[in-house]
């Protein structure tokens, strides 16, 4: 799909902020013909969206009064050609709208306000799937609890009370069966007139905070066939993504379909499947042919952080047990960051006890970016002269040492000098791109 865009295409995403507005990044970064544009309501010090994207900006809450001028505006500035909404109360505003600049990827109006409550999903698809059992009029309990609109699993909960059950009413929740079996969630894209491009299923092995920690790729007829016929009654442009559980007889019923990227969207594109880059090709187009998938079929999701350092303008690298393990191989994540920093336009120099220390990196394959490689056994009297022979600040220099020691030591003789280990080398950031 990288050759059939000619022309770099200038994307939004909003809110940027979130899972799923993360995963959208992710997933069209590394096309060369896309450039994304961030954009979100957090306050960039802690948006994690303004540390990976170099244009990234601040709107208003889409509930403020100026959120739509201030949108309108920032796609003419920006040149958006699609925009990307990331949660479900913004894709259906967006669906809502007539923009002065770009399309939205998404679904009809009609289709994102049945999307976005679930007692209007249940009425549109009785008969279509197979749906839990509606609780709200009956005394059966316990039974489950969500709200008509929302989502993460915000406000759900299993009621075993009249008291539960009469409370969950008055905040307009939907009260159905209990499903007490394996909970799945379906991958989905429809091209930009509803045809259902691609499905990809996952049971979500293990699930916390209302989204699943860890997802294992399966396959099974009958849900395909479910999620086929929902997607031919609902004919949703764009990406989208559905979610079953089963009961206590094994039927998989529909729990809610959900209009826009899911945030552990991220196992199906390691599957081998970019939904947001379908999307994005089809409405642009584009004719697109799902892959074929890649046999991973499992994926464990962790944190990850990115770093906020200060600006700096030269790296120190220790060599042994930093930059290269004992055992004679280059230590990965340093090696992408003494890239990185490469690129980034930041001098980079080696400062190490090894004697032959070019013939190390050489064979260990570390990529040769550094302006300077020193050899020394006294490394404070050695910065001492070098700071001032270069005219650089130590407080605009980063070290990376893996001994203790020799860290304290530079601490305690360059008051400003930021002293880093292996084990923080995010701290260091990554270029925005």
């Amino acid at each position: 799909m990288g050759r059939v865009v000619s022309r770099v295409v200038r994307v939004l995403v909003f809110p940027s902020c979130n899972e799923p507005g993360l995963e959208i990044i992710e997933s069209l970064l590394q096309h060369p013909r896309f450039q994304v544009v961030g954009g979100s309501s957090l306050d960039p010090a802690v948006d994690p969206s303004a540390a990976m994207l170099e244009r990234h900006f601040r709107l208003p809450s889409l509930y403020d009064a100026h959120f739509h001028d201030a949108l309108d505006a920032l796609l003419v500035s920006e040149e958006i050609d699609l925009i990307f909404s990331s949660m479900d109360v913004v894709t259906e505003a967006f669906s809502l709208r007539r923009f002065p600049r770009g399309v939205f990827v998404g679904p009809a109006p009609e289709i994102a306000a049945i999307c976005a409550s679930k007692r209007s999903m249940l009425r549109e698809l009785a008969g279509v799937v197979p749906l839990p059992a509606d609780l709200s009029g009956g005394i059966s309990l316990p039974a489950f609890a969500k709200p008509d609109r929302g989502g993460g699993s915000r406000g759900t909960r299993v009621v075993n009370t009249v008291a539960e059950r009469d409370a969950a009413l008055k905040e307009n929740c939907v009260l159905q069966q209990v499903l007490p079996g394996d909970e799945y969630t379906v991958d989905c894209c429809g091209d930009r007139d509803g045809n259902l491009l691609t499905a990809t299923i996952r049971r979500r092995a293990a699930i916390g905070r209302g989204i699943a920690l860890a997802t294992e790729i399966v396959e099974d007829d009958t849900m395909m066939h479910h999620v086929q016929a929902l997607a031919d009654r609902l004919r949703i442009a764009g990406p989208f993504f559905v979610q079953f559980k089963r009961d206590a007889g094994g039927v998989a019923r529909l729990l809610e379909v959900n209009a826009r990227v899911g945030g552990s969207m991220t196992g199906t594109r390691l599957h081998g499947i970019n939904i947001p880059l379908m999307a994005a090709l089809s409405f642009l187009g584009v004719p697109v042919q799902a892959p074929r998938p890649v046999q991973s079929p499992r994926m464990v999701r962790r944190l990850t952080q990115t770093g906020h350092l200060a600006p700096f303008t030269h790296v120190i690298w220790d060599l042994d047990d930093t930059l290269v393990h004992a055992d004679g191989n280059a230590d990965p994540m340093a090696v992408a960051h003494v890239l990185d920093l490469h690129q980034r336009g930041v001098q980079q120099l080696v400062l190490t006890l090894n004697q032959s220390p070019k013939a190390l990196m050489a064979t260990a394959f570390v990529p040769d970016c550094f302006v300077e490689v020193h050899t020394t056994t006294h490394k404070v009297d050695f910065l001492r002269a070098w700071f001032v022979e270069r005219g650089v600040s130590p407080g605009e220099t980063v070290l990376i040492n893996d001994s203790g020691s020799e860290r304290r030591a530079l601490e305690s003789e360059f008051a400003d000098l930021r002293c880093l280990a292996p084990w923080n080398l995010e701290t260091l950031g990554w270029r925005r791109r």
